[in-house]
């Protein structure tokens, strides 16, 4: 699947997912749902388990690749769907792939982020 079409599918997923929440899920889950009883943001925090799932997504996928330049060629292709995303004006995926980037585990694979840097990709 080309970059864009995974920008493309977690943008139509973001917005079937944002559109689903009601505003006032906003203020059940900042002032607690102590003070509402009976209150539900079961739309809300699936959003938030969304943007989860897609960073784990990413440190998972990038550090289950035994092969370094297979893992270069992979980075490279979450930097591109990021791209995607921001072009598209999805923030909320958009960083889920960032924040997954950002990963101590993933800034560990130092080699895969030199190879990936200098474009030594075959």
């Amino acid at each position: 699947m080309s970059s864009k079409d995974i920008a493309t599918e977690l943008t139509n997923y973001d917005w079937e997912l944002f559109t689903a929440m009601h505003e006032v899920e906003l203020v059940y889950y900042i002032f607690g749902r102590h003070k509402f009883p009976g209150a539900t943001t079961a739309n809300l925090e699936r959003f938030v388990r969304h943007f989860n799932v897609v960073q784990h997504w990413v440190v998972t996928e990038l550090c289950l690749c035994e092969d370094l330049v297979k893992r270069a060629i992979l980075l490279k292709k979450f930097i591109k769907i990021a791209a995607v995303l921001k072009e598209q004006r999805n923030l909320n995926s958009f960083f889920a792939v960032m924040f997954g980037l950002s990963n101590s585990a993933v800034q560990r694979l130092y080699k895969t982020w030199e190879v990936s840097r200098h474009d030594i990709i075959i």
